[in-house]
């Protein structure tokens, strides 16, 4: 089990390492949208979407179509996997064509797919990636082949989504100013997605500064650090951080339902106190 566990990190950080090292050129050569897919599902019944693809590029490109599943580490690095293995993976489910074509520079191509929930398919959230890889049909001195990933998140309902903030660690240092680091739960069967952002007051509750968290997914049954960075130099004297988390909705929905809250409140809050020493 070590063994494929060490295999399967590997193929992530091959294809991230694709992903990353050929970003520049992914983005001048090809446009892909929309992409992420958030859909609401009828076990049996086929929900049918479709992709375009823009060669923004100079080069005739080989674009071929494949399938991958993935995962999220506690940092929001992206794992992946063999499709069709994962628990909550909807790749067997996932039909898309064409697999292969060739795109002339300013052209388009329209890539359809559709994704049938079984009959009995458990509740909450399926997902799995449509894998675009592309290289110039002319053979150059050096090919880089691109990868850009379609994410697609299916659910069979009911669809819950809860979450906690269960801890927030602050450091800080007058040459590096506020580091702040939390953990963020998720307990229902589909992911959180939200944005987060923190306040500094001193004891007189003045604002001091304010910034925004990075990070805004944390997979259902999971553990996600998100983490914040603010440049202040602070004289001795106590001093809280408010940090507050805000539920983004799904692409399907244009309300917080499943969260069971308003629109434009949140229930993940937290106010923590820290000392600055003299040097």
């Amino acid at each position: 089990m070590r063994h494929k566990r060490k295999i399967l990190s590997s193929l992530g950080i091959l294809l991230l390492l694709l992903l990353l090292s050929a970003s520049g050129q992914s983005a001048t050569q090809l446009i892909i949208q929309p992409s992420r897919f958030e859909l609401l599902l009828t076990p049996g019944k086929a929900e049918t979407q479709a992709i375009t693809i823009l060669n923004n590029g100079t080069d005739t490109l080989r674009i071929g179509v494949d399938v991958r599943d993935w995962e999220m580490d506690e940092e929001g690095n992206p794992l992946f996997t063999i499709p069709g293995e994962a628990s909550n993976s909807c790749a067997t489910w996932l039909r898309f064509n064409p697999r292969l074509f060739q795109l002339a520079p300013g052209d388009r191509q329209v890539v359809r797919f559709s994704l049938t929930a079984p009959a009995q398919a458990p509740a909450g959230e399926h997902r799995c990636a449509i894998l675009f890889a592309s290289e110039p049909v002319e053979e150059t001195t050096l090919t880089i082949v691109s990868n850009i990933l379609v994410t697609i998140y299916g659910y069979t309902p009911p669809v819950t989504r809860r979450g906690s903030l269960e801890e927030v660690f602050i450091d800080y240092h007058k040459d590096n100013g506020l580091q702040l680091r939390c953990k963020i739960n998720s307990s229902g069967n589909a992911h959180l997605r939200c944005t987060g952002r923190f306040k500094v007051f001193d004891e007189n509750k003045t604002v001091l500064g304010e910034g925004a968290y990075k990070g805004n997914v944390v997979f259902p049954g999971r553990s996600r650090f998100f983490t914040g960075h603010l440049p202040l130099e602070l004289p001795p004297g106590i001093y809280h951080v408010e940090s507050e988390f805000s539920f983004v909705p799904p692409l399907y929905a244009g309300d917080l339902a499943e969260y069971g809250l308003e629109p434009g409140h949140t229930d993940l809050k937290n106010t923590i106190a820290f000392e600055v020493k003299a040097e």
